[in-house]
């Protein structure tokens, strides 16, 4: 599996995990250093949440739903970010909601554009936010 650091040594974005064995998977926790997931797939991964702070967040990859409360989340999740937390960031394909939700923490951290966070994530993470409705919902912010 491929992590892809978004933003150094504190923001990484992935594709699902529950494939990988537990072995696996705390391997990944500790070389990245790990310390908070946020999931945006169907399905939790069990294993992540007895092994760090998790927090399940599902979405489809389709249309947004719900944008105040992804807004909200990026903010906390970026104030965490700024406690010295790292965080992942996952769903299916670690292509479209977690680039979404990436890019939306980098313009809280780095207060930068919603159209200067997608050409960050879209660089970090080739083939990512290829939804058009999320590439649109972040050229406004």
């Amino acid at each position: 599996m491929k992590i892809y650091e978004i933003l150094p040594g504190k923001l990484y974005q992935c594709g699902k995990t529950n494939n990988l064995s537990v072995e696996e998977k705390v391997k990944l926790i500790t070389d990245y250093g790990i310390t908070t997931v946020v999931n945006f797939w169907r399905f939790e991964d069990p294993d992540l949440i007895s092994s760090v702070r998790y927090e399940h967040c599902y979405m489809p990859d389709g249309k947004l739903h719900c944008p105040d409360e992804l807004r909200l989340l990026a903010k906390k999740t970026a104030e965490k970010i700024n406690a010295g937390q790292v965080v992942l960031s996952q769903c299916y394909g670690g292509r479209n909601r977690s680039g979404l939700f990436s890019a939306m923490i980098l313009i809280q951290l780095l207060g930068i554009s919603g159209k200067e966070a997608l050409t960050v994530v879209q660089r970090q993470r080739p083939n990512s936010l290829v939804n058009k409705e999320f590439c649109q919902f972040l050229e406004l912010e």
